[in-house]
């Protein structure tokens, strides 16, 4: 629901309010429920941990937005991460495209955890910062902490398929 807002008046210059010329002001207000934003997907699906600033684009929409499958960007476009259960870190977002319903925003920093040791970051947004989506049913993002070793074989034939065996630990 879109709500305008128009009011009518005389500049501080203009002490005669009978010759004053009008001045007018239009804003838009918009009213939205958290239940029609969706936050679907999360790109890329995964970063290693440890990385300071890991941004991620979050793939959704707003019931009723003006343009099909957009959000309404109301200049606090914000990203609420909560990694494995702890709770939730707000960063700021933007909309690169305003056409798309893509958010960009850093995640919160998450240190190593060591080897092997995955972390699951459940996400949710809010078009101003204060309303979010549901955490618990939002795109989650796997920050992973895995080491590799080694490949073989260290060559091949061009133009062919070739397998190729990488070994580690943490994948």
């Amino acid at each position: 629901l879109t709500l305008s807002l128009q009011a009518h008046g005389c500049s501080r210059d203009e002490l005669d309010a009978s010759v004053c010329d009008a001045v007018s002001v239009l804003n838009t207000y918009t009213f939205y429920t958290r239940n029609s934003i969706r936050a679907l997907r999360v790109t890329p699906a995964g970063a290693p941990q440890g990385l300071l600033d890991t941004r991620v684009t979050v793939h959704g929409y707003e019931i009723g937005a003006a343009s099909t499958n957009a959000y309404i960007d109301l200049n606090r476009l914000t990203l609420r991460t909560s990694v494995d259960g702890a709770a939730p870190q707000a960063t700021a977002g933007s909309m690169p495209d305003v056409g798309l319903a893509d958010l960009v925003a850093p995640l919160a920093y998450v240190p190593p955890r060591g080897v092997g040791n995955t972390a699951v970051a459940r996400l949710a947004v809010s078009l101003d910062g204060d309303t979010f989506t549901d955490l618990a049913t939002g795109p989650t993002f796997t920050l992973y902490n895995a080491i590799v070793d080694g490949g073989f074989p260290l060559g091949g034939p061009l133009g062919s398929p070739s397998a190729l065996t990488i070994t580690g630990r943490g994948f």
